[in-house]
């Protein structure tokens, strides 16, 4: 819509949220900015979610025209709740509804004095209103919100007295919620927003409570990794973790994990073991789908493939091994010039021929995954040490193996310098057992003859590690 034809827009008197159900085709976001600048480039970012049938998170940008006009098409399968919002401004955030084959639209005023996203048209159009507004308000309260809960939390003498006001203060959001005059999609979604934040601290309270301290200032960021583990081991006494399904009584106590329309939440996404507590097979294989395809429990995934029995969830999840299947038919014609292979080696030898291929070097093996957090972490910090260390002869080589999607690792070695190897499942999980490890990142650095001088197991101190390598270097002659 042009400006001009945003005096026209009327809101629905109520909007619900739509059951969850697998769909074709892409959502289209249309955005008119007004109060663009001529020489002031912006984009419109949409994002944080991960597509039902991808294995990791969509991040679009797409650049706003010289006219204040911007068009995305945007990849969902179900109605989803996504994040839009500019990255070169502040405060231009909103959690927006889309879904596929549907057209949402906003007006967003770069000049408006409260939320820049003053209005909305097609898809659920008042229910976006209203929940852009309330996220809107709720970053304008953070601080004050954070230091009122910091009060109350420290009045909470014991566990289960903190536990009891977690609960109290989600049954008074609830409440207080379904008191406004807000659509029915709009107080669903916040009362899952409310849920997911319940569950996240009761299982999570060391971490938030180090987060909330942060924010308030209460106490100085930390940076210390020994640091960080010895107040989070002091604070997870303040209230020990406990799991999902010790907080739900019954399967209908959280909306998040029992109604049919709860995808279109993040708060449906957050958590990894709700669906055992879910009523409907519908959504509930919804999670089991995305858990597959995004190998977050990478040694469990046969046995989950197994519980996805409903004719959708199967659908996608063929079509997804086929177009992994051509992909790696693709890269593997590719092998020994980008990467390595060595299926033909049996995996209890798969260290020694590794390691027989850099004789006279020093090398660190770095076994990582494409969906691992903490192994980018570490790429991302090693990155000005190898620049440093790239004149000496170091080789650093990097092992995954198909719990990591083909089409994610081939996009993600390109920026990864150093030697890649794509293993055998049986060779990679050797290679774990060997440093006695259950986890990634896993690292293993050898010196010129092939002697194991330091392992670790998650991200390192990279000054320790550099220090690690200089001495495994042969000594100068001269």
């Amino acid at each position: 819509m042009r400006p001009d034809e945003w005096k026209k827009v009327h809101y629905a008197k109520d909007e619900m949220l739509p059951d969850a159900k697998i769909g074709e085709g892409m959502a289209t976001v249309r955005a008119c900015v007004l109060g663009m600048k001529p020489d002031k480039k912006l984009t419109l970012f949409i994002g944080n979610y991960t597509p039902l049938d991808a294995p990791h998170e969509f991040e679009g940008m797409f650049p706003i025209g010289d006219d204040g006009m911007v068009e995305a098409q945007v990849p969902v399968r179900l109605t989803r709740q996504v994040l839009v919002f500019i990255p070169e401004l502040e405060e231009t955030v909103a959690m927006v509804l889309v879904a596929p084959g549907e057209v949402t639209e906003m007006l967003i005023d770069l000049e408006a004095e409260g939320c820049p996203f003053v209005d909305f048209h097609g898809f659920m159009a008042r229910t976006n209103k209203e929940c852009t507004d309330d996220f809107w308000e709720t970053l304008q309260h953070r601080k004050t919100d954070d230091l009122k809960l910091y009060d109350e939390l420290n009045k909470q003498e014991t566990p289960d007295q903190r536990a009891r006001f977690f609960k109290a203060r989600l049954e008074a959001k609830k409440s207080a919620i379904n008191k406004r005059r807000l659509t029915s999609a709009s107080k669903a979604l916040l009362r899952m927003e409310a849920e997911d934040d319940y569950r996240s601290w009761t299982i999570y309270f060391a971490r938030n409570y180090i987060n909330l301290q942060e924010r308030t200032g209460a106490e100085p960021r930390i940076v210390d990794p020994e640091a960080y583990m010895k107040k989070f081991n002091e604070y997870e006494q303040m209230m020990p973790p406990s799991s999902l399904m010790a907080t739900i009584p019954d399967n209908d106590a959280f909306e998040m994990t029992s109604r049919r329309y709860a995808p279109a939440s993040p708060a449906f996404w957050a958590y990894n073991r709700w669906y055992e507590n879910a009523c409907d097979p519908y959504t509930a294989q919804l999670r089991l789908l995305q858990t597959v395809l995004t190998n977050k429990f990478s040694n469990q995934t046969d046995k989950i493939r197994e519980e996805i029995t409903l004719p959708d969830h199967v659908a996608i999840l063929h079509a997804y091994d086929d177009g992994q299947q051509r992909k790696r038919e693709d890269f593997n014609r590719q092998a020994g010039v980008f990467f390595h292979t060595l299926d033909s080696v049996p995996a209890k030898d798969i260290l020694p021929a590794l390691l027989s291929r850099y004789e006279g070097r020093v090398v660190l093996f770095d076994i990582w995954a494409t969906w691992c957090g903490p192994c980018r972490q570490g790429h991302r910090l090693m990155a000005p040490m190898k620049e440093e260390l790239k004149d000496k002869p170091v080789t650093f080589v990097y092992l995954t193996c198909d719990t990591s999607p083909a089409g994610t690792w081939d996009e993600m070695i390109k920026d990864i310098p150093g030697e890649h190897y794509y293993l055998t499942k049986d060779q990679y999980y050797s290679l774990l057992e060997h440093y006695n490890s259950g986890g990634v990142p896993t690292y293993g650095l050898y010196d010129t003859d092939g002697v194991e001088k330091w392992t670790r197991i998650g991200v390192p101190d990279v000054e320790q590690l550099k220090a690690k390598i200089l001495e495994s270097l042969p000594l100068s002659p001269f």
